[in-house]
C-alpha cells in the first residue's frame, strides 16, 4: 500500500500518541523501563495513566535519554512501516484517569485502592471506571501537602473545562514529576513542545531529510518544527469561523502551517457546511478533511456538489502553491506568517483591525468566504482610506472597484463561489496545478503582475529540492531565490527579473522554465512586446478587463531579464 502511495508521489503520514502501553514484552514499553526516562509518581515510581490501548505509562522528554528512546522507537517502526511523517496526537498529555495508578509491584496497579492487574493483552475498555465517575473526581490526588503551596489546587484557580475543573481533569496529576524532580505543574504546557522537538530529531535522523510533524498541542517556537492542526472541532458553522480565527492567530503567533478538521470532527456534516468549509479550507497551511470514526461518511467526493467545488478550490490552492512555498521559506527566515489579517497590510485602517472574517495569504490575495448557514452573499471589506487601494478579481482578472475611503461591500457567493480577490502592488508566482504537489512542480511557472495605484508591482520566488533539511539547504545556498519588480511610465511597461541566489536545478524535480506572464491593470492598448530586448509576439490585449497576457514564453526562468511592453 505505501509502496503504490510513493509511486503516485503521495506521502503517508500515521498517528502516535505519547502514552506507551504497559504491556510486557512490548518493546517500547520496555525499552522506556530500561531507560528509566518515564514520568513519575511522588514516590519514584511510573505514572500509570489510561489512554487509548489501557494502562500507559509517558516518556518523559526532559530525561537526557529520552531523545536515544525515542530515536530507537521512530526507527524501529520505520524499519517495519516506511511512513513519511507522524502525527503526534494526545500530547497535552491527554489522560482518560484523574488519579494515580501507583504501582504495587511488577504485575499489579492500585487504582483508588481497587488492585488490577496488567493484562498480557491490551486493555481497551475502562467504562466501569469512568461510570463510578472517576473521571470527573474532585478530591486529592496523591499529594504530600505543602505549607504554601499545593500543585494540584493552587492559590489562583483557572477555569479549567470552563466549570473550574482540577487541573488533574484529563490530563497527569500536577505533583508527577519529570527528570530533576521538575513538577508537571511547571512543565505541563510544554510536553507538546518537547515531544514534538524529539519527534522532528528522529524522523530527520532517520531519513537524512526535512520531517513532516504534526502536533496537537503546541507553545511559542512549536512553529519551527512543526504543524498544528486545532483539534476537535464540531461540524457545525461557529466552529468553520473559529477556524479563521485559529488561523490568524496561530500565524501571528509564529505557529505558520495551521488548519482545521474541514468539514469538522465532531457530529455529522452535511453538504452545505461541505461546500463552505472547502472553500476555507483550501487555503489553510495545513489542509485536510477529518472526521470522528462514529459520524457519518465526509469525503469530498461524497456530494457531486462538494466535489465540483473542491476541484475548483483546491486547483486554486495547488496553482499557487509557488506563493505558499516562497511564503513558507519567509517564514523560516523572517518569521512572517503565511496568513495574515488584513490590518498587517493595512495598519492605519482602524475598520481591519475588527475584520476576523476574511484573511490574507501573504500580501498578495485575499479570501472572503461565506461562513453563514444558508447565506448567498457575503459582507467583505475592502480597506482603501486614501482611495489608493487596488483590488482585481482572481477569476476574471478585472480591477474591482473598492469604496472611496474604503467599507464593507456585499459580494454575490452562490454555494459554488468563494470570492477571492488579488492585491494590487504583488506579483505572485504559479503553476499548473496536478494530482500532487511533486507532478505539479514539473510544471513551467507563470507570472500574474497586479499594478497598483502607483503602477508598480514586486514579488519574489524561492525554489529548493523540497526535502533537504532547511539548515542545510541555507548553509549550502542550495536554492533559488528571484526579485522581480514591475512598473508602467506613460504607457511604457516594464518587468525586471533579479536571481539573488542560484544554487539548485535538478529537471527531475522542478521545472524552471517560465511560459505566461499576465499583467493586470494595463490601462492602455499594448500593440509591441519585447523579452530580454528581443521582440516578442505571443501576446493578447484585453482591452474590456485590462490584462495583457504572454503566453508561451518557453524560457528558462533564470535566463528571463525583462519585458517591456507599450
Amino acid at each position: 500500500f505505501i509502496k503504490q502511495l510513493h509511486n503516485n508521489n503521495q506521502q503517508y503520514v500515521v498517528i502516535i500518541d505519547p502514552g506507551i502501553e504497559t504491556l510486557q514484552g512490548y518493546s517500547s514499553y520496555d525499552d522506556l523501563l530500561d531507560m528509566n526516562c518515564y514520568i513519575k509518581t511522588p514516590s519514584g515510581d511510573p505514572y500509570v495513566g489510561q489512554v487509548w490501548p489501557g494502562y500507559t505509562i509517558f516518556t518523559d522528554f526532559y530525561h537526557p535519554n529520552a531523545t536515544d528512546y525515542w530515536n530507537k522507537q521512530v526507527k524501529d517502526f520505520l524499519d517495519q512501516v516506511p511512513f513519511d511523517g507522524l502525527w503526534i496526537d494526545m500530547n497535552e498529555v491527554s489522560n482518560f484517569l484523574t488519579q494515580n495508578a501507583v504501582k504495587i509491584d511488577e504485575n499489579t496497579f492500585n487504582f483508588n485502592n481497587k488492585k488490577i492487574s496488567i493484562r498480557k493483552n491490551p486493555i481497551n475498555k475502562f467504562q466501569d471506571m469512568l461510570d463510578q465517575g472517576l473521571e470527573n473526581v474532585r478530591g486529592h490526588f496523591d499529594i504530600e501537602e505543602d505549607d504554601d503551596f499545593n500543585p494540584s489546587n493552587p492559590p489562583y484557580r483557572i477555569n479549567n473545562g470552563n466549570n473550574f475543573d482540577p487541573l488533574v481533569k484529563k490530563t497527569l496529576p500536577m505533583n508527577s514529576t519529570h527528570y530533576g524532580d521538575v513538577l508537571e505543574y511547571d512543565t505541563h504546557n510544554l510536553y507538546g513542545l518537547m515531544e514534538a522537538e524529539a519527534t522532528k530529531t528522529a524522523l530527520e535522523t532517520y531519513y537524512n531529510k526535512r520531517s513532516f510533524v504534526l502536533t496537537r498541542s503546541t507553545f511559542p517556537s512549536s512553529g519551527h518544527h512543526v504543524a498544528h492542526w486545532s483539534g476537535d472541532n464540531a461540524s457545525d458553522f461557529p466552529d468553520l469561523y473559529y477556524s479563521i480565527l485559529a488561523l490568524l492567530n496561530f500565524n501571528i503567533l509564529g505557529i505558520p502551517h495551521i488548519g482545521s478538521d474541514i468539514c469538522g470532527f465532531l457530529d455529522d456534516t452535511n453538504e452545505e457546511l461541505c461546500s463552505r468549509w472547502i472553500q476555507v479550507g483550501a487555503f489553510y497551511t495545513f489542509s485536510r478533511n477529518h472526521d470522528t470514526n462514529d459520524a457519518s461518511y465526509q469525503e469530498l467526493y461524497r456530494w457531486p456538489q462538494v466535489a465540483s467545488i473542491s476541484r475548483e478550490v483546491l486547483g486554486i490552492r495547488y496553482s499557487i502553491l509557488p506563493l505558499y512555498y516562497t511564503l513558507s521559506y519567509n517564514a523560516y527566515t523572517y518569521g512572517s506568517p503565511i496568513i495574515r489579517p488584513l490590518f498587517f497590510e493595512y495598519p492605519t485602517d482602524n475598520i481591519s483591525f475588527d475584520v476576523d472574517k476574511q484573511f490574507l495569504i501573504g500580501n498578495s490575495i485575499m479570501i472572503s468566504p461565506v461562513i453563514t448557514q444558508g447565506a448567498t452573499s457575503v459582507s467583505a471589506y475592502f480597506s482603501n482610506q486614501n482611495d489608493d487601494s487596488v483590488y482585481y478579481d482572481f477569476y476574471t482578472r478585472k480591477q474591482f472597484n473598492a469604496p472611496s475611503g474604503g467599507g464593507y461591500v456585499t459580494l454575490n457567493a452562490p454555494i459554488t463561489y468563494v470570492p477571492i480577490h488579488i492585491l494590487g502592488g504583488t506579483i505572485i508566482p504559479m503553476e499548473s496545478p496536478e494530482l500532487t504537489t511533486a507532478e505539479t512542480r514539473l510544471n513551467p511557472y507563470s507570472l500574474l503582475v497586479a499594478f497598483d495605484s502607483t503602477q508598480k508591482a514586486n514579488g519574489s520566488l524561492y525554489m529548493d529540492d523540497g526535502t533537504t533539511i532547511m539548515e542545510t539547504v541555507v548553509q549550502n545556498s542550495s536554492y533559488n531565490l528571484l526579485s522581480f519588480q514591475a512598473s508602467i511610465t506613460t504607457n511604457i511597461g516594464s518587468l525586471l527579473s533579479t536571481v539573488t541566489q542560484y544554487g539548485y536545478n535538478d529537471p527531475s524535480v522542478l521545472n524552471t522554465n517560465l511560459d505566461t506572464i499576465e499583467f493586470l491593470g494595463v490601462n492602455f492598448s499594448v500593440s509591441q512586446v519585447t523579452i530580454n530586448n528581443n521582440a516578442f509576439q505571443n501576446f493578447n490585449y484585453n482591452s474590456t478587463n485590462n490584462v495583457l497576457t504572454c503566453s508561451d514564453i518557453d524560457m528558462s526562468i533564470f535566463d528571463f531579464k525583462s519585458l517591456h511592453f507599450q
